[in-house]
């Protein structure tokens, strides 16, 4: 049994490692080869998930001897440059989102940096962080007395 697949980024690849894994022979095709291929073979541009698949099917049946066999390791390097990709993204969004909230903190809680020190942008634990999790209004802090405050705070 042969399964062929067109190669959708990262989409295709839990699949593909799951037949491969089970014995089964993975050929991941470029889709743009499936596209020229569907050219050459009739002059309808309709695009439709049947219409794809078929395509497909018949891309492998024209090529079943030829069929390139799906190269996990050589995939293995894609993934994780796409990994690496996601990881900066992530990194870029995290630094945006972490000035957002030192600006919303200023306007809601004046002299809350004073409180805590400097607020640490590149820090995965920052105290600060800690204390919005569990205080994140103001109305929070002030609804107790400050005896409540402090038994809550240092639980």
């Amino acid at each position: 049994m042969k399964v062929v697949m067109e190669s959708t980024g990262v989409y295709h690849l839990s699949i593909a490692y799951f037949l491969q894994q089970n014995g089964i022979f993975v050929s991941v095709v470029n889709a743009l080869k499936v596209a020229n291929f569907n050219k050459a073979e009739n002059f309808r541009h309709t695009k439709t998930d049947s219409i794809d698949s078929t395509n497909i099917a018949r891309y492998g049946i024209a090529y079943w001897a030829k069929l390139p066999q799906f190269d996990l390791n050589g995939d293995k390097y894609f993934l994780l440059k796409r990994l690496c990709d996601a990881y900066l993204n992530f990194s870029e969004e995290r630094s945006r989102i972490l000035l957002q909230l030192q600006s919303q903190l200023e306007q809601t809680m004046p002299g809350i940096f004073d409180l805590f020190g400097e607020f640490d942008i590149n820090s995965g634990k920052d105290k600060l962080l800690d204390f919005l999790k569990r205080y994140c209004h103001i109305e929070d802090i002030i609804a107790k007395s400050e005896a409540e405050f402090v038994a809550s705070y240092r639980e």
